[in-house]
């Protein structure tokens, strides 16, 4: 259960930390612990499928994204051939990056800095692909928060 690198180099070490006198009510309780992990393992997968269902249904509804006269996609600067990053949780079992950039019309949203797979899942279940409600990018930043207010408080009036 533990990984490669420290089966390698630490087998002997975790071997002998895991001898013990164990008391049954902890036995118990770590039973219960891994039966609940699995549990929700099992959920998390469930999520995946429905959202690989949901995702190919949508993409099933949209036309392809259309290449402009540059020979890439009308998306400018975001149809960037940098390298995806990698999942740092659990793989769904689906090319979930390809899904998404289909669903927004050939846009690789992991482009941008900080943002992942996940990330990207996040916010276009939150807004979903249509812009138009936003005029610029500043109305975008402004609505989700991130712009900073004119609100000062603390000082005197007067």
């Amino acid at each position: 259960m533990c990984s490669t690198r420290i089966k390698n180099q630490k087998e002997s070490e975790v071997l002998q930390s895991l001898e013990g006198n164990y008391r049954q009510e902890h036995i118990f309780a770590l039973k219960q612990a891994i039966a609940g992990y699995e549990f929700y393992m099992q959920q998390v997968e469930e999520c995946d499928r429905e959202i690989e269902k949901l995702l190919q249904e949508l993409n099933s509804q949209l036309e392809s994204p259309t290449p402009d006269s540059s020979g890439g996609t009308s998306s400018g600067s975001l149809s960037s051939s940098r390298p995806l990053k990698r999942i740092r949780r659990r793989d769904p079992g689906y090319n979930l990056e390809a899904q998404l950039e289909k669903l927004t019309g050939g846009v690789n949203l992991s482009v941008l800095p900080g943002m992942t797979s996940y990330n990207s899942l996040q916010l276009l279940a939150e807004i979903g692909t249509d812009m138009s409600r936003w005029l610029t990018e500043k109305h975008f930043t402004s609505w989700l928060g991130l712009s900073p207010g004119s609100h000062s408080s603390g000082k005197e009036k007067g």
